[in-house]
């Protein structure tokens, strides 16, 4: 019986030990082959072989290319897109955005979205920056004035000297007064304000079509103010006529004074 019982437990033992012996092989090829295919992936697979440009940018594909810093032949898991992505961007400053993707195996898609002008800031000195619906300082205007039948002045907006390229940055109060503005025109649809005057006490001045002038004293109710306007321009003023519109608060309803009248 101890002898049975002994030559069982060697049995037991040598099966425990080839078991653990496959284990250490499977581990080892295991270890092996991962490596093997790391290896492959960053040296001889997925290479670039092909740079696709896409977007509304009027660059070349080759100005494109050049900027990003990325070439033929780079492997594509060990390229940076977001570094290419700033590269382009910070060149190239009448863009909005730099996107790009990597389609596995072998390409790289870069897409280059031009900026839309948002609107126009007026400085101080009378020149003119546009600025995109992002906030991008897209074009310094120089004295040059906006064509007033497609873009929105703003004036009255105190900043450091900023660069064409960069975001625009203003005081705390400033951006928050723009943004109601802005909102607001957009909410309500409005497309024939020509001219906005952001003055120093929180007040506003509203220029309708280069002709018809509304002040606001409370930045607050610029939406509904603003509708109140719309609606006077489109079915009480003439298409010639010039003036201004005054809000009348005890009454909560708004007067039209053509020029010839003050």
């Amino acid at each position: 019986m101890k002898k049975n019982k002994t030559k069982n437990t060697q049995k037991i033992r040598r099966r425990r030990y080839k078991k653990k012996r496959y284990m250490l092989y499977y581990i080892i090829f295991g270890i092996i082959s991962t490596t093997t295919l790391l290896i492959l992936s960053l040296t001889v697979l997925f290479n670039i072989e092909y740079i696709n440009i896409k977007g509304n940018a009027p660059y070349s594909d080759e100005i494109i290319i050049k900027l990003s810093r990325i070439r033929l032949g780079d492997n594509l898991i060990l390229t940076n897109t977001k570094k290419a992505e700033k590269y382009i961007f910070n060149i190239l400053t009448d863009l909005e955005e730099v996107n790009i993707t990597k389609n596995f195996p072998n390409a790289i898609t870069v897409n280059c979205k031009m900026a839309e002008v948002d609107f126009c800031i007026e400085k101080q000195n009378e020149t003119y920056l546009f600025i995109s619906k992002n906030g991008r300082i897209i074009e310094d205007a120089g004295l040059n004035p906006p064509e007033k039948s497609f873009i929105l002045t703003i004036q009255g907006l105190n900043f450091n000297n900023q660069k064409k390229g960069s975001f625009l940055k203003l005081p705390n109060n400033e951006n928050e007064n723009l943004n109601i503005i802005k909102n607001a025109i957009k909410t309500k649809e409005i497309s024939n304000i020509t001219n906005v005057e952001i003055r120093t006490n929180n007040t506003v001045q509203i220029t309708f079509e280069d002709r018809i002038t509304f002040n606001i004293d409370d930045i607050s109710k610029t939406e509904y103010l603003l509708s109140l306007c719309n609606e006077m321009l489109k079915k009480h003023i003439g298409a010639n006529e010039k003036g201004r519109i005054i809000y009348i608060e005890s009454k909560k309803r708004i007067n039209f004074v053509p020029n010839k009248q003050y």
